[in-house]
């Protein structure tokens, strides 16, 4: 399964690459929002995507909805250490919110869920 990491923090990217690594996953990361656009031309196939929407070249929700509009059937986690979700209906287009946490357990459930639930579209 590949997975999309889409984090303007690099340090931060590098440890969520490597944990979802070791996890079975291959992974891919994006500091800026035309990073992650022009990945998604270059990449085969995106099996899920973590999106921090605090990206600083695009608007987060802006980004969100061209991801969403490319890729309709792949699932979305804003991840994030904002309550972004909660606040701005524009997040709604994604699969799962969740906050950052130094503890990445709901993160990788949260992938494992949502990679279980899409593999119907395959």
């Amino acid at each position: 399964m590949n997975l999309l990491i889409i984090d303007k923090n690099e340090q931060l990217r590098r440890i969520y690459e490597d944990e979802l690594y070791y996890e079975g996953y291959n992974t891919c990361g994006a500091g800026t929002a035309r990073q992650a656009l022009d990945l998604l031309t270059q990449l085969d196939k995106i099996d899920l995507i973590t999106l921090d929407p605090g990206v600083e070249d695009m608007d987060g929700a802006d980004l969100l909805n061209k991801l969403r509009k490319r890729l309709p059937e792949t699932p979305i986690i804003i991840h994030s250490a904002y309550g972004t979700c909660s606040h701005d209906f524009r997040f709604w287009l994604a699969d799962a919110c969740i906050g950052k946490s130094p503890d990445l357990t709901e993160l990788k459930e949260n992938i494992k869920i949502l990679l279980e639930s899409n593999k119907q579209y395959y």
